[in-house]
């Protein structure tokens, strides 16, 4: 599914998750957080030319834009962007641009 979900049980939350990013796996810590599903469609770029973020693709002519500036995340999402690989992006609900984890395939 090419979404964006709001986690509501820790059933839903994708295998591996705990402890990941310092997220625990409860009903309401899960209710916090948002996961968004598809591929990366681009990188944005600040005036200077650093990459400071990127568009996931959700299907169904939607796009969700990250903001992210760390080299090694970029490093991972390149590799999935030329692979055309999907991914899921995990964030808190209150912040829905900030990436918490990314995680490979589709929740």
């Amino acid at each position: 599914m090419h979404a964006e979900m709001p986690l509501s049980s820790a059933c839903e939350l994708p295998a591996g998750l705990a402890g990941h990013a310092g997220l625990a796996c409860n009903a309401a810590r899960a209710a916090e957080h948002l996961a968004f599903a598809g591929r990366v469609l681009a990188f944005t770029y600040d005036d200077h030319g650093h990459c400071d973020g990127f568009v996931l693709e959700l299907g169904g002519n939607r796009e969700h834009c990250f903001e992210c500036r760390e080299p090694a995340i970029q490093a991972i999402l390149s590799r999935a962007f030329v692979h055309r690989r999907p991914m899921t992006i995990l964030t808190a609900a209150a912040a829905p641009r900030r990436p918490l984890a990314i995680l490979p395939g589709e929740a």
